[in-house]
């Protein structure tokens, strides 16, 4: 991965021409070896199929206890992951990835928190959406191919009928993503500091 000889190495940002620090190309590098670019996007899109902008309740426990205005923060989670993914694809790191990983880990503990109080409550807004589904179900066409709005709806359906399993899957990768570092072990290295060049 990196050597002594990659700290002295200065990959340059293709957007600002100012070089990488090495904290984010260090978590560039533990995200691509971790194939990290799938989980990201199933946990936003999956997060995105079960949260209701309108009723849900979500809470930042770092900010205190006060419900979050859920669609500000759903846009900054999908602009944050975006980034991360963009990135990841298209094989670029940028100086501010290593930030944008720490936001994005801070939103996953929004969606972790969330995700625990449905499970725990037995999923209150996912059963909601199914109970108002199941009304519309039967008018849905019958023959021939859904409209896209009809098939937008059975997908709904389906997501939010599965919420309890889906949830309890992406909460092992929650965890994870929010425990791992994204920065090499450095012990060993004699004088090594992030703040030196």
């Amino acid at each position: 991965m990196f050597s002594k000889s990659t700290h002295q190495n200065k990959r340059l940002d293709k957007k600002t021409g100012l070089p990488i620090p090495l904290t984010s190309l260090e978590a560039y590098q533990i995200l691509q070896d971790q194939q990290s670019c799938e989980v990201i996007e199933r946990v936003v899109r999956n997060f995105q199929n079960l949260v209701n902008t309108q009723t849900s309740v979500l809470v930042d426990l770092q900010k205190g206890e006060a419900a979050m205005n859920n669609q500000e923060f759903l846009d900054q989670l999908i602009k944050t992951s975006g980034r991360l993914i963009s990135a990841l694809k298209c094989h670029t790191p940028y100086s501010t990835l290593f930030g944008d990983l720490v936001k994005f880990k801070s939103q996953l503990q929004v969606i972790l928190r969330y995700y625990q109080t449905q499970i725990a409550t037995g999923q209150p807004i996912a059963k909601q959406f199914v109970m108002n589904a199941e009304e519309i179900l039967p008018s849905i066409h019958t023959e021939g191919l859904l409209s896209d709005s009809e098939s937008m709806e059975l997908l709904m359906y389906s997501i939010n009928y599965c919420a309890d399993d889906i949830m309890k899957n992406d909460l092992k990768n929650i965890y994870d993503f929010i425990l791992d570092p994204f920065l090499l072990d450095h012990s060993k290295e004699e004088g090594f500091s992030y703040f030196r060049p």
